[in-house]
């Protein structure tokens, strides 16, 4: 089963001081999906903890009626508003709805979708959450590298037609032999430079391994802004081929358009939660990138059974004050980054 993975925001934003090409907000790399059995088989509510009047009230602006209903929790029900993704995608609806709910309990405004992996360059889906919800959600596309070329249109309908705003690179989607510096690959990297939207890198087998592609690609398109998803999936370093890789990760920052996801922290501490060995990791990120280039991210729905959604966030702030990071410092990496990536999309 494939998920496409989220960006979130919280709520309470902007602090004080902050102008609008400043503002913060909490981010947290998330998951949804499209796949399985329709939600309308039997499912009537669905519990979260706690459900204040003003969450209650988003609720609502969502289709899901919020009523208290016994001791610690409140029941959410499934009013048919919610897109009609359960019968566009199934059980994608219910993820939708987990999502929300969870956003809701978090003080999480908003969120950045990146196309599920199993729905591969079929984009419908998402396309309708972002249309029935253009304040609440943004999309990230992902690329389509073909052979014959046809990704490259469909990656300009995607941005120009339907509104995505950042487009995602899985270098395990190239045909066999190709890398992402192919004639198609550069293609769309310039292209997105040229629309003005991010690329993000999802480097899942090691940085070392597109290490070269990466640099190729920055350097000869320079306008293209890159984030590299879960700090490029490198580990606290115990070994020298490790610290090799952390190296060279930290002398990306060298390029002024790559900026650093510190997401999905459970994929890349070797502690149990809080994940407090991340601070030497965050504090070298910070030190080469500065905070206005590094962004936070969870990991849903797979960081819930690893620590939980909201605890995720918690989590960013406990290791910051190890590091230690100012309050001014923590809300870049909170919200102010990807929020001044993306120009404020999020705001109605």
């Amino acid at each position: 089963m494939g998920w496409g993975n989220l960006l979130e925001l919280r709520k309470g934003w902007p602090p004080q001081g902050l102008n609008s090409a400043g503002r913060h907000r909490d981010w947290s790399t998330s998951f949804l999906d499209g796949s399985g059995a329709g939600i309308g088989a039997g499912l009537d509510w669905i519990r979260v903890h706690s459900c204040s009047a003003g969450s209650a009230a988003e609720l609502k602006q969502h289709g899901l009626g919020c009523t208290g209903r016994g001791r610690g929790s409140t029941q959410v029900s499934v009013t048919g508003g919610a897109d009609g993704l359960g019968r566009h995608r199934g059980l994608g609806c219910l993820w939708y709805l987990r999502l929300v709910m969870r956003m809701v309990e978090a003080g999480v405004d908003g969120a950045l979708i990146v196309q599920p992996i199993n729905h591969k360059f079929d984009h419908s889906y998402v396309t309708s959450v972002l249309k029935k919800h253009p304040t609440k959600f943004v999309g990230c596309c992902l690329a389509n590298p073909a052979e014959d070329g046809s990704g490259i249109k469909q990656l300009e309908h995607l941005i120009l037609k339907d509104g995505y705003r950042a487009v995602r690179f899985n270098p395990y989607l190239w045909p066999p032999g190709q890398k992402m510096t192919n004639e198609i690959g550069k293609a769309m990297f310039s292209k997105a430079g040229e629309l003005g939207v991010p690329v993000g890198f999802m480097c899942m087998k090691g940085l070392d391994l597109h290490l070269a592609e990466i640099e190729e690609l920055c350097t000869e398109f320079p306008k293209t802004v890159v984030m590299l998803d879960h700090v490029a999936f490198c580990k606290p370093p115990i070994n020298d081929e490790e610290s090799l890789a952390f190296s060279e990760l930290l002398k990306l920052s060298r390029f002024p358009q790559v900026h650093i996801k510190f997401s999905a922290l459970f994929r890349v501490s070797r502690k149990p939660y809080p994940y407090d060995d991340l601070f030497q990791v965050l504090s070298q990120v910070v030190s080469s990138f500065g905070v206005n280039r590094v962004m936070w991210g969870s990991d849903f729905p797979y960081v819930v059974p690893k620590c939980g959604y909201k605890e995720a966030k918690e989590a960013v702030s406990s290791i910051a004050n190890q590091v230690p990071l100012s309050s001014s410092e923590l809300d870049w990496i909170m919200g102010g980054t990807i929020m001044q990536l993306f120009q404020g999309l999020w705001l109605s």
